[in-house]
């Protein structure tokens, strides 16, 4: 299969808190990271932030300082 897939990268930020919580959840189940957590990433200063997005729906999140 070589099909490819066509995503956007944009910056993230606490609009997408929700969204990250279902992907956390989804992905990391009972060791997801708490709300505190994923608010202080897409808040705190001096993080960078990126999301992928696919057909208008956040399909991936990376964070770093």
């Amino acid at each position: 299969m070589n099909e490819r897939l066509h995503y956007t990268l944009e910056v993230a930020d606490w609009r997408d808190l929700g969204k990250l919580r279902e992907i956390e959840q989804e992905c990391f189940g009972d060791q997801s990271w708490t709300l505190l957590d994923l608010i202080g990433v897409l808040t705190i200063s001096g993080v960078v932030r990126v999301k992928a997005v696919m057909d208008g729906e956040m399909i991936g999140f990376a964070a770093a300082e």
